[in-house]
């Protein structure tokens, strides 16, 4: 026979009770309390302090920029409370798969009654497009650092390990990183989900570079 620590549910005090009983009285407030129901009720309450605690450090890391880590605690935070609308949406913030952003952003959005979150839901859901990114033509090693990094949009992406970007709908550009030189900037305009092709050739004027969108 042991002694379990618990709370009351109903005015938070701190109680034990026998292991070996099904329910016990409140010796604050007289409310009944049965035993399975409370452990529940704890194990509940823990999961959901960590859960908070979780988003806390998520909001911090998202605040500060480092998406990573933002993202790393947003999904323990919704893997212990699905109902954290801000936790699903900083994990929707910090991920460039398409599908993974659309359901963060999607169960945000069904888990607030924030009006001001809505919108910024809402704007998300319509304003990013999934950029699919496709090259071909030469590309060798004398031509290009491997795995062949491009910028769009100033920031750096390896063709080798991304597939595809999440981007704004409207103008960008996009660089192709040679060994020894930037190709000349183009642009590029995205309305929908889309694939942005890109050929690096080598002609008699020298290398070239291409990137057109296919929608």
């Amino acid at each position: 026979m042991a002694l379990v620590a618990l709370k009351c549910p109903n005015c938070g005090g701190d109680l034990q009770f026998e292991d070996s009983h099904d329910f016990g009285f409140c010796q604050y407030c007289g409310t009944k309390i049965m035993l399975q129901e409370a452990l529940t009720y704890k194990v509940e309450m823990d999961y959901t302090r960590q859960a908070r605690n979780l988003l806390q450090n998520a909001e911090d890391y998202y605040s500060e920029g480092f998406k990573e880590k933002a993202y790393g605690y947003a999904s323990d935070a919704v893997e212990l409370d699905r109902t954290l609308a801000r936790a699903w949406f900083i994990k929707a913030m910090c991920t460039d798969d398409y599908e993974d952003r659309v359901v963060g952003l999607k169960n945000a959005f069904k888990n607030t009654d924030d009006p001001k979150l809505k919108e910024e839901i809402k704007k998300n859901l319509s304003e990013k497009c999934r950029v699919e990114l496709k090259y071909s033509g030469l590309i060798t090693s004398w031509m290009s650092e491997y795995p062949c990094p491009i910028l769009i949009d100033g920031e750096r992406y390896l063709l080798k390990d991304t597939s595809y970007v999440m981007l704004s709908k409207g103008a960008h550009t996009v660089v192709f990183v040679f060994i020894d030189a930037l190709s000349s900037e183009k642009q590029f305009v995205v309305r929908k989900n889309c694939t942005l092709q890109m050929k690096v050739g080598y002609g008699i004027l020298g290398k070239t570079f291409t990137a057109t969108i296919i929608e």
